[in-house]
């Protein structure tokens, strides 16, 4: 019987139909996949200014998927709304939730941040305080979410697009173009390695185009174009790097309530029939002749264990406060810099470290600039690097003046 119930599961996930949606900067794309099949692909453009609910909504209400069974919605978030980033400046840990924790509660000091509250990913280590993390935007993770449960579907996963891109590209480096910025992207055996973003160029029409797995290639001209789309709906589970149900928040209290009432009620019925079984005084007996036996004269090393435990869980969480407090905010260097200028400064280069930074500005008062890097908060050892030079700028003088600093806390 459980075996027929396994079959039947699976023969109900091969029938499920899975929506990838794509968000790009002026598009919103779709692509409807039963069993690695390309059923049905959309387009929607995306005008500056317009609703992106109801651009995804008149977009998915076109799509033919079935009412049984439920299809299920991903997503891939493009670059303007979504990073990827090796996170570096971390604690020596291995632990993914861990790591992830630190992140998600110090994100304005890991990602850019353009005033929209970021919903972190799950970490994975790359090496000694460095660890691979996702962030994106909450108002298309909110948009995601609210389209899924007003249309009564399952909902998938959210994602930045390289991630998705990973499950509908075949190389294992590739690039990929969305408006004005480019994304280059690094994978092995599957897992995304690293991401860089940068401007486009002139010379980006001379690089070969990545080459679409051959479910994708199915589109013809048009493959590539629903690479992240499609990426998104292949991808079966939840992947690395992407936001599950309880993480973009669709699973909400009351729905959390609802899926434990069955269990719940199925391990009640469970306890009340062994209690109420001849056998429950038997095991009862057997139970504490156990725990009888495991009473030892050695005791004392399960005390001593457990103060171990926790001297190292003492130890962790002090860590975790000292590395908290020892982060500077980047944004507000940045916004104390501004403020701080003389009027007229130009910056043409900022280096921020843990420890050290320095600024190259172009300024008629080269005094006035260094007086503004002293304001900076916890700015220590504050001196001119290298001769002041005269430059012509707009038919105007100006000096170019370079100042590091030693960073103390925040």
């Amino acid at each position: 019987e459980r075996g027929d119930r396994h079959h039947s599961l699976e023969i109900v996930d091969r029938m499920t139909t899975r929506i990838g949606l794509a968000l790009a900067r002026d598009a919103v794309r779709a692509v409807a996949v039963r069993r690695r099949r390309i059923l049905w692909a959309a387009e929607a453009p995306l005008e500056p200014g317009a609703a992106l609910d109801a651009a995804i909504r008149s977009l998915l209400a076109a799509a033919p998927v079935p009412r049984f069974p439920r299809p299920v919605l991903s997503a891939a978030i493009g670059p303007q709304a979504s990073q990827v980033r090796l996170v570096a400046g971390l604690p020596d840990i291995q632990d993914s939730e861990t790591l992830a924790a630190i992140i998600r509660e110090g994100a304005a000091s890991f990602f850019l941040k353009n005033g929209e509250r970021l919903i972190t990913s799950v970490a994975r280590s790359a090496g000694v305080g460095v660890a691979l993390a996702a962030a994106i935007d909450e108002p298309c993770v909110e948009v995601v979410r609210d389209v899924c449960r007003a249309r009564g579907w399952r909902f998938g996963f959210i994602a930045p697009v390289p991630v998705a891109l990973a499950h509908a590209l075949t190389e294992q480096f590739f690039t990929w173009t969305d408006g004005a910025v480019v994304l280059e992207v690094t994978r092995s055996e599957g897992s995304i390695e690293s991401v860089r973003t940068r401007p486009t160029c002139a010379a980006e029409s001379t690089f070969t185009p990545p080459q679409p797995v051959p479910e994708l290639a199915s589109l013809g001209a048009d493959a590539l174009r629903y690479a992240d789309a499609y990426g998104a709906a292949a991808s079966e589970a939840v992947p690395a790097l992407a936001l599950d149900a309880a993480a973009a928040g669709f699973w909400t209290e009351s729905e959390a309530r609802r899926r434990l009432v069955l269990p719940g009620l199925v391990l009640v019925v469970g306890v009340a029939a062994v209690l109420l079984s001849p056998l429950a005084a038997a095991w009862s007996a057997s139970r504490a002749e156990a725990r009888v036996a495991r009473v030892r004269a050695d005791q004392w090393q399960a005390v001593v264990s457990a103060l171990a435990q926790l001297d190292r869980v003492t130890a962790i969480l002090q860590d975790f406060h000292g590395f908290a407090e020892s982060r500077s905010s980047v944004t507000r260097v940045l916004g104390e810099l501004t403020r701080a200028l003389p009027q007229g400064s130009v910056l043409v280069s900022l280096e921020l470290g843990d420890t050290q930074g320095q600024i190259v500005a172009l300024s008629s008062n080269p005094a006035a600039v260094l007086a503004a890097v002293e304001r900076l908060p916890g700015a220590r050892s504050v001196e001119l690097v290298g001769p002041v030079r005269r430059e012509t700028v707009a038919a105007s003088e100006v000096q170019r003046v370079a100042v590091s600093w030693r960073r103390g806390g925040s």
